[in-house]
């Protein structure tokens, strides 16, 4: 497995989830989150979440995905493209493939079991 596979398998990973969490309703949400509240004083920390919750919603998540496909799929037809000898437009990642783009888009999934460390920007 590659670096630009590595990313996209961890991209659909992570549509996968927000697919399956967009079924949950936002009323839903926030009855987890009230019920949290009720159990306990509301802290700092149950604040953050609340907000956390709020913002970090299924259509984010899609939309940031789809965000860090089309660079990955954009880097990659770039390196295609600067490989062929064609000239290009656009980034110029001329240090080195995979580019510093597409290791720092990996970078979040560090911790996954099949992450490189050569990887590492």
């Amino acid at each position: 497995m590659d670096l630009v596979d590595f990313i996209r398998a961890r991209l659909d990973e992570d549509e996968r989830i927000a697919r399956d969490a967009d079924g949950i309703s936002r009323d839903t949400l926030l009855d987890l989150y009230e019920d949290l509240i009720q159990s306990r004083p509301l802290d700092g920390q149950r604040r953050l979440f609340g907000i956390f919750i709020g913002r970090f919603t299924s259509g984010r998540m899609l939309a940031d995905i789809q965000a860090k496909r089309r660079l990955v799929d954009w880097h990659t037809d770039q390196h295609d493209l600067l490989a062929s000898a064609r000239p290009t437009v656009g980034c110029r990642c001329y240090d080195g493939w995979p580019c510093t783009t597409l290791r720092l888009l990996a970078l979040p999934y560090a911790s996954h079991h099949e992450y490189r460390t050569e990887w590492r920007p």
